[in-house]
């Protein structure tokens, strides 16, 4: 009677823990504080499978110089879920380079998938062009890609930098994502043609196929790097378009306007709008106003006759993790 009781316990609990596939899904669990560039097998579970100098790990513990959050060695982000979040570079358009630039990463998932079943699979990507600056700071990536994807595979593999890309991949995005400020999800669903053990994220695609923008004809570094978070795959074909929706209420809206004759810019409707942080960014996606906290404070301004003529982004962040954005130019 016990033995009937546990084996029924089980069949209804598996449909609980089997709705999340992918152990460690926001690179939350960690077995040691990230110091450095290419610590990805810091985040518990999550491995290389393609890229030796880079697949980064970055975490609230990490200094904000190599592996911090939101501020590090690559950019600025504030995660999606928790305190972390993983960085690959997904693209490649340099003529003295002779392979793809790609990084793939990978974990194991929970269990394997079952052939013939439909399965739901989301994640998510922010680019970063890069802080500028000396040392470890000094490139600025040129280009956002499309195709960034995940791929299902049987086993745990390491792919050299001069090997053939898959070409192809279960769930990938087919628009070129250009946002710096928040968050994009990539999802999709496909059907099981074999019993996967692993996902991977990344863009298997080669450059002929890869859609992509110059974000900053000026940059250094002639590649793509994407943040990554968020890592979902389910046989509940709601249970990923939940988990990827869940980013916090909505804002109250807040204006943003120019002042030309003051060379002053000002945001207002702060008290009510539930922002609590406020920073400023070019076209390009370059920090210009380190994040500001904004408390009590209804209107918030800053002296703007030095800054070039264009168009500015106010990015806001709530108390709850939403975020917002008004663009607003700036010229006299």
């Amino acid at each position: 009677m016990r033995a009937a009781l546990l084996h029924l316990c089980l069949l209804l609990l598996h449909p609980l823990c089997a709705q999340h596939l992918v152990p460690n899904w926001s690179f939350e669990e960690i077995s040691s504080c990230p110091q450095y560039e290419g610590e990805i097998e810091k985040a518990v579970g999550w491995l290389t499978f393609r890229g030796t100098e880079s697949c980064d790990l970055f975490q609230t513990c990490g200094d904000p110089d190599s592996c911090g959050v939101p501020w590090n060695m690559i950019g600025e982000q504030w995660p999606s879920h928790g305190d972390a979040y993983a960085g690959i570079h997904t693209f490649s358009d340099d003529d003295g380079w002779p392979w793809y630039y790609r990084e793939f990463i990978g974990i194991q998932l929970t269990e394997p998938l079952v052939v013939g079943e439909s399965y739901y699979a989301s994640f998510k990507v922010s680019l970063t062009l890069g802080r500028g600056g000396g040392g470890a700071l000094t490139e600025r990536a040129r280009f956002a890609n499309d195709r960034n994807g995940l791929l299902f595979t049987m086993e745990n593999w390491v792919q050299g930098p001069f090997d053939p890309l898959p070409g192809y991949a279960h769930v990938y995005g087919n628009d070129v994502v250009e946002d710096t400020l928040s968050w994009t999800v990539i999802s999709g669903s496909f059907v099981a043609d074999s019993a996967y053990q692993y996902v991977v994220v990344g863009n298997f695609f080669s450059d002929e196929v890869t859609d992509w923008s110059l974000m900053d004809p000026n940059g250094t570094g002639y590649l793509a790097y994407y943040y990554i978070d968020e890592v979902c795959v389910s046989a509940d074909p709601l249970y990923c378009a939940k988990l990827s929706g869940t980013g916090g209420t909505e804002m109250d809206p807040f204006r943003v306007w120019s002042d030309a004759s003051t060379g002053s810019l000002h945001v207002a409707g702060l008290k009510d709008s539930g922002v609590l942080n406020l920073w400023v960014v070019d076209a390009l996606g370059r920090l210009v106003v380190p994040q500001q906290m904004v408390g009590t404070l209804d209107i918030w301004s800053i002296n703007t006759s030095t800054w070039a003529s264009g168009v500015y982004i106010v990015a806001a962040r709530n108390g709850d993790g939403s975020r917002s954005a008004e663009r607003v130019f700036v010229g006299r």
